[in-house]
């Protein structure tokens, strides 16, 4: 295993050990949604949508941690897909 990868589990555990919920996601998008610069918007949505067993990949995380804020756009459609 190299550092880096090393570090990228230690950070996802840091962030998500506790929550169990989190397992299901693929390890890319946890390693994704535990950069800290992750805002927490976007945590948010996708631990809502991980909790009704809806798969959320590093590339949706991607999208929306470059989408503005909520609050900045009006109607946007979600992507995501049930497990």
């Amino acid at each position: 295993m190299s550092v880096d990868t090393a570090r990228n589990f230690m950070r996802a555990a840091d962030v998500y050990g506790k929550k169990g919920t989190f397992l299901l996601l693929p390890a890319a998008a946890l390693y994704e949604l535990a950069v800290p610069s992750t805002p927490e918007r976007v945590r948010q949505e996708v631990e809502a949508h991980a909790t009704k067993s809806e798969t959320v990949t590093a590339a949706e995380i991607k999208r929306l941690k470059a989408e503005p804020p909520a609050d900045a756009q009006k109607g946007r459609a979600g992507g995501y897909r049930a497990a």
